[in-house]
């Protein structure tokens, strides 16, 4: 059962999804001021989340969202959150692409922001149904690993 543990509203929200120990934001409209998406999703302590339920992905759907992210957030993204979603236990950084091109080169931003990082990968996808299949067979590789 998915629980709401965010949202900017009329540009998306994010729920926790406990069975499978993964965070969905669901994003309508990327461009939300630098405050709107600090205050909601750092500020509110998701890290301190997804550190204590051990959430191993991540998915951005931004699959019908148009606009653009922020320069200010994207900057934020490459400086502090990526890093910290990382170091919070996070496996995977999936990101659904957009339909709309202007969108798609923002979102592809995104992708490159959280590359890198510790163990995590950071992957862009054209579905969020590509992006729950590549959650199981990556988490079951990282099951045989231990």
């Amino acid at each position: 059962m998915k629980e709401l543990i965010y949202e900017i509203p009329g540009k998306m929200q994010g729920h926790y999804y406990p069975e499978e120990k993964t965070i969905v934001d669901t994003w309508t409209v990327l461009n939300a001021t630098m405050e709107e998406w600090k205050e909601t999703i750092h500020d509110v302590g998701v890290m301190d989340l997804a550190s204590k339920k051990g959430v191993t992905t991540w998915i951005t759907d931004t699959s019908n969202a148009t606009g653009v992210f922020g320069k200010q957030i994207q900057q934020f993204r490459k400086d502090v959150s990526a890093e910290a979603t990382a170091k919070n236990g996070v496996k995977l950084f999936l990101t659904v692409m957009p339909a709309s091109p202007t969108s798609a080169l923002s979102a592809r931003k995104n992708v490159k922001a959280y590359e890198g990082y510790d163990q995590m990968r950071s992957v862009s996808v054209l579905s969020l149904k590509e992006a729950l299949d590549i959650r199981e067979k990556e988490l079951l590789n990282i099951k045989a690993e231990v």
